[in-house]
């Protein structure tokens, strides 16, 4: 089962990855958007990844299914 809520945040943490990147940005808002838009995308990414996996497996079966089947 899918997060809405989630995949919206993250979509919107692409966005500002995006517009962050862009040229002819104000100082003020590129310093703004860095302050937290990669890290959001990462935590949005990481907490989808848990929340898909918490119900059957345990975070060390999760890693290794991870690495291993990859």
């Amino acid at each position: 089962m899918r997060r809405n809520d989630l995949d919206y945040s993250r979509g919107l943490a692409i966005l500002m990855i995006l517009v962050g990147h862009s040229n002819g940005m104000n100082d003020f808002c590129v310093k703004l958007i860095y302050s937290f838009h990669v890290p959001l995308f990462f935590v949005i990414t990481g907490m989808l990844v848990r929340y898909t996996d918490s119900a059957s497996n345990s975070w060390r079966r999760t890693l290794k299914n991870r690495f291993l089947y990859t």
